[in-house]
């Protein structure tokens, strides 16, 4: 059974890192807000994937890792073994 906590914090990472890379290219015309958050953007996109990679593994077959979900919507299948992915709560 996966952690939706997991699931929530990546999507939260995933949409920071985005914000980051969009106020980045507004700031474009100063060299060092956009540097820092450039390098932010970098940051919460690396760790967003790494915390979809790490801890929502496939529980069957821990080859591929699932699309995180925030709410219950949707079923998603391992495309290696097809088991489902089964989020807590």
């Amino acid at each position: 059974m996966l952690k939706r906590t997991y699931a929530r914090i990546s999507i939260v990472l995933f949409t920071s890192g985005a914000a980051f890379f969009f106020i980045s290219i507004l700031f474009s015309f100063h060299l060092l807000p956009s540097a820092v958050s450039l390098l932010l953007g970098a940051f919460a996109t690396y760790a967003a994937f790494t915390v979809r990679d790490m801890m929502l593994k496939c529980p069957s077959c821990s080859r591929c890792s699932s699309t995180p979900q925030w709410s219950k919507n949707g079923t998603f299948h391992c495309f290696k073994c097809g088991s489902r992915f089964v989020y807590d709560r």
